[in-house]
């Protein structure tokens, strides 16, 4: 019962630590105010998309590439290769660049991180759903792709910090966040032995 808690806890707050970040740097770049189109089955909808692709991802590249990695690997050394195989995978999205990749692999250094400091994937899978949620809740880019969301803003010209049309994963703020999640991470939670 107290590890389901601990895991519970866990996801909440690596959701709000992920989305507040995310929904700030959103709020903070659109050049005009949001407009709303709320409507219940559309936040489920996104809810249910967001949180399905973060535990397959988290599944994926954070518990079983993870795991296979440390069978050949050291844990630094499998931590990178699996943050760059989870960057690559995302070279044949729309609209990606340079800076895209390099915060997908940040990306995957953090989720990493918090799987490690946790021991569990309640952590990355909290942080990988908050990220993504914000973006589709906001109607903006994610990954290249475009996104419907209840909110609609447009964001500021400025390709190199807010990514385009690739979304922010593909500027320069995305990777800020990323790596002000990573020092938040090192200080909530305390290391915790391997298998």
């Amino acid at each position: 019962m107290q590890t389901s808690r601990i895991k519970i806890l866990h996801f909440f707050v690596g959701f709000c630590l992920s989305a507040s970040l995310v929904a700030t740097l959103l709020i903070v770049a659109s050049k005009s105010s949001p407009t709303y189109q709320l409507q219940e089955y559309h936040l489920i909808a996104i809810s249910l998309k967001a949180i399905c692709v973060a535990i397959l991802e988290e599944l994926a590249f954070r518990h079983y590439l993870y795991k296979i990695l440390r069978n050949f690997f050291k844990q630094y050394h499998s931590v990178i290769i699996g943050s760059l195989i989870f960057a690559l995978l995302h070279l044949g999205n729309s609209n990606v660049t340079s800076i895209a990749i390099l915060s997908h692999f940040v990306g995957g250094l953090v989720y990493s991180v918090a799987y490690i400091r946790t021991n569990n994937l309640s952590l990355p899978i909290g942080l990988h759903f908050g990220w993504n949620v914000m973006q589709q809740l906001f109607s903006v880019p994610m990954s290249g792709l475009p996104q419907n969301g209840p909110i609609a803003i447009t964001l500021k010209k400025n390709e190199l910090m807010l990514g385009g049309g690739y979304g922010i994963e593909g500027g320069l703020y995305s990777i800020f966040l990323r790596i002000a999640m990573i020092a938040l991470i090192g200080l909530i939670f305390k290391k915790r032995a391997q298998e």
